[in-house]
């Protein structure tokens, strides 16, 4: 029997790679994240995109860091317009290097989408 005090999650979870990293000046976004605990990351809809109706904006500390991919985001946006909340608990920063010796970047999130009903009081 539920309580009328009851709290109810519902939880989807998400491991992704970012999108576009090397478009515009994302890559030092995450350059200037690196390293930081206290880095801010928030995942933001933006239903006008003229590419992608489903697409999901990635900010790190208010800047433009990238995109969630095309297919993670058709999954996560109808969420996101119900009203579901979209965090990301962790992320991890990797470097690489190509075989012509340029570097590359790799940001990978865990993302949780909850719901949360909390009863009016």
């Amino acid at each position: 029997m539920r309580n009328d005090n009851t709290r109810t999650s519902r939880t989807k979870c998400f491991r992704v790679k970012v999108a576009g990293i090397g478009y515009e000046d994302r890559l030092d976004v995450w350059d200037n994240a690196e390293g930081n605990e206290d880095v801010q990351i928030n995942l933001c809809r933006e239903p006008e995109n003229e590419y992608d109706e489903n697409a999901i904006v990635v900010y790190v500390d208010g800047f433009e860091g990238g995109y969630i991919p095309r297919k993670t985001a058709a999954q996560m946006a109808p969420l996101m317009d119900a009203g579901m909340l979209a965090t990301v608990y962790d992320h991890e920063i990797e470097r690489k290097e190509k075989k012509n010796g340029d570097d590359y970047v790799i940001v990978t999130l865990s993302i949780a989408v909850n719901k949360v009903e909390i009863p009016d009081e």
